[in-house]
């Protein structure tokens, strides 16, 4: 008996220990970190998220000064505390004790945003979230701005086209484009300020690309889809790790030929890749990536129909939707989204007045579905419609621009204001952007905003809602084309005087205060005086890159050492004086240098590299 007593206590007391073990497991919720924001613009907010232990975070945005938090169940269901649908929601993998950062785009400008914070270490969700308050601004002033470009134009060491723009969470423009060079294989390029420089190798695709789209993802990882010719013309995607762009799933996934390969990504950062799908006789097909490998949504062809041109989108519940124009309902065009289950007409088929030529959709931070198409009914011009909730209805005139369009491209700025742009028959061609302000439609910048012959634009906006555009510059040469990219945005003018820099930039107050707008001060201490932000384009406050770099050119096999330095467009009586001394206390000019239309300078010394045994360079920029 004693033996059975004993055996039954050492059973009682194990139980007690699994039950204690358990109930311990219960209650070791992770330990999350208050949500952080950064990279905040007018439509967009990068968030830091944080938990002590490795599992998946969750998050939702609401919206409003004082909105009722959801728990953490609700959170991770994209909900509000009263179970109503989050205005954006998403979620993503955390290493423990390590900040990750998450993307929020297509936010509402000039709205309060409250952030709602979860996670679980891979079995237990934390109950009560973490939250942080932010608030956007207001989108940027569009009016009285000149379109401007981006770094040197034609970029390309080599034939370039068909670009593909987006901007960075950081606000920095990239594009990715078929380059010449290298068959046509895919190359990215980023502006970092000064310079387009190179993403991972030039030429990285396995074969020739076009199209190819480029587009981040909420963790910042950019991706490229593309008809890739290495594969049969089907659809692959890569993406850049920081080091080598790598394949993402199969090559060649799509399994067939497919046309106007297009990728968008969702707030949970799944990857969506629509095109019309040859095999499967012209329909639309979209697949998702699941992490291993390619599925179909909603099944191969799902259209019903054959179509033609497509325009993939996700709006900010993250429902993917295409439009697409198809021969069996006359060219008209028609628009449909995947609901989870199935794919749904939004509006009837074929809606717009009759056949169209290229179509562009793009979804509102409301979630306000749009359309932009070459419209056959109005001459071929620009017409943009809405999703009413029933019906498609026009923005504006239809066939508002002067002439007959191409290439129509669609965003909307933070503010819910369409921006269109679009390849202008009108002006030999060449881009014009507009936008659509109160009741009408309006040009942003000149009409025609470059010289030569574009093709292909592209539409991004900055964090800010600043647009950028980029298109293929033909020039023709001996009646050849010589294709390249170029890259603008809208920019307002920069002064061209330096009184008229201290009035943009500083107050009526400071105005008066040499110590503060004197050509040497510097007031922000960045050991950069306000002379030389005037002179190089530089920001007008904070931190800045310095004004002039050292580097050596060479020049018919003799190298010699240079100064690089950006000198502004227009700026009447202002020198640039390159000065060169041997021992710090003479100097001598080796060249001079006015305000011109090349902006980057490259002004060399006038000895050979080791010519002398000490050689000192320096750039001094005098007022008129």
């Amino acid at each position: 008996m004693t033996t059975v007593r004993s055996f039954s206590s050492l059973v009682r007391v194990a139980v007690a220990f699994v039950l204690c073990a358990a109930a311990a497991r219960l209650q070791a919720q992770p330990t999350l970190t208050a949500p952080g924001t950064s990279n905040l613009g007018a439509g967009q907010v990068t968030l830091a998220l944080q938990s002590n232990a490795t599992g998946t975070g969750y998050f939702t945005l609401l919206e409003g000064a004082a909105p009722k938090l959801g728990t953490g169940a609700q959170t991770k269901a994209g909900k509000d505390g009263n179970g109503a649908a989050a205005a954006r929601f998403g979620s993503l993998k955390l290493a423990a004790n390590t900040v990750a950062g998450c993307t929020v785009g297509n936010l509402k400008a000039g709205t309060a945003y409250t952030v709602c914070f979860t996670a679980d270490d891979g079995a237990t969700l934390q109950g009560t979230v973490a939250s942080g308050a932010f608030a956007t601004p207001a989108v940027a002033t569009l009016t009285g701005r000149e379109w401007t470009g981006v770094g040197p134009e034609r970029f390309s060491p080599n034939i370039a086209h068909n670009p593909s723009l987006t901007i960075a969470p950081d606000g920095r423009p990239w594009v990715v484009f078929p380059d010449g060079g290298y068959g046509n294989r895919a190359t990215v390029r980023r502006f970092n300020g000064t310079t387009w420089e190179l993403v991972g190798a030039p030429g990285f695709s396995d074969g020739a690309v076009d199209p190819v789209q480029l587009v981040f993802a909420p963790d910042g990882t950019p991706y490229v889809a593309y008809e890739d010719g290495a594969h049969g013309q089907s659809a692959s995607v890569m993406k850049f790790t920081g080091t080598a762009w790598v394949r993402v799933g199969n090559a060649g996934f799509s399994g067939g030929r497919s046309d106007f390969v297009q990728l968008v990504i969702g707030p949970e950062g799944t990857l969506y890749v629509g095109y019309f799908d040859i095999s499967a006789a012209y329909k639309a097909t979209v697949m998702k990536f699941n992490g291993t490998n390619w599925e179909a949504v909603g099944g191969v062809g799902f259209s019903g129909v054959s179509v033609y041109y497509i325009s993939l989108a996700i709006a900010p519940n993250g429902m993917p939707y295409m439009a697409f124009q198809s021969w069996e309902n006359s060219g008209r065009a028609s628009v449909m989204r995947f609901t989870g289950t199935a794919w749904e007409l939004v509006g009837g088929a074929g809606f717009t007045p009759s056949d169209i030529g290229r179509l562009s959709l793009a979804i509102g931070p409301d979630g306000t579905p749009f359309l932009a198409f070459v419209d056959s009914s109005v001459e071929h011009r620009a017409t943009v419609l809405k999703f009413s909730g029933s019906n498609w209805v026009p923005v504006g005139a239809a066939g508002f621009s002067t002439e007959g369009i191409d290439f129509p491209r669609l965003a909307i700025a933070p503010d819910g204001a369409p921006l269109l742009a679009f390849h202008d028959r009108s002006y030999d061609p060449i881009m014009t952007v507009m936008a659509y302000r109160g009741s009408t439609w309006t040009l942003l910048g000149s009409a025609g905003l470059g010289a030569g012959f574009g093709l292909y634009p592209i539409l991004a906006l900055a964090p800010d809602g600043t647009p950028f555009v980029a298109y293929e510059d033909v020039i023709t040469e001996s009646g050849l084309g010589v294709s390249n990219i170029i890259v603008k945005r809208l920019s307002v003018p920069v002064p061209t005087t330096y009184a008229e820099w201290v009035a943009t930039n500083f107050s009526v107050a400071a105005q008066g205060q040499p110590e503060v707008t004197g050509p040497l001060a510097d007031p922000d201490g960045a050991g950069v005086v306000n002379l030389q932000r005037f002179a190089h384009n530089l920001a007008p406050h904070g931190p800045v890159a310095a004004p002039a770099i050292y580097t050596i050119v060479s020049e018919n096999g003799t190298q010699y050492p240079a100064l690089q330095f950006n000198r502004l467009n227009t700026a009447p009586g202002l020198k640039y004086v390159v000065q060169a001394s041997t021992d710090l206390v003479q100097w001598s000019d080796v060249s001079t240098w006015t305000a011109g239309a090349a902006t980057r300078v490259t002004a060399r010394d006038s000895l050979a590299l080791g010519s002398a045994p000490r050689r000192f360079l320096r750039l001094q920029v005098t007022l008129p």
